[in-house]
């Protein structure tokens, strides 16, 4: 299901409703303050974990590449 935006007349802001978790995340009420800090919070982590696989999938790499490196030397 995609987010929907709703446009507030009176600020000329969007804010973003509805919007729908995969399963295993916690729902994600963007319509306060301490929801959208929360979700926020939430994406951070998951985006640290992200970077902390790519940084060992790159170590992995380099390894790779030396050791083929200095299999063809």
């Amino acid at each position: 299901m995609p987010a929907s935006f709703t446009s507030l007349a009176q600020t000329g802001m969007a804010v973003l409703t509805d919007v729908a978790s995969s399963p295993g995340e916690p729902p994600m009420d963007l319509t306060t303050h301490s929801g959208a800090s929360d979700a926020l919070d939430y994406l951070d982590g998951k985006l640290n974990q992200v970077n902390e696989v790519r940084a060992l999938l790159g170590a992995d790499m380099n390894r790779l590449t030396a050791a083929a490196s200095n299999a063809g030397n």
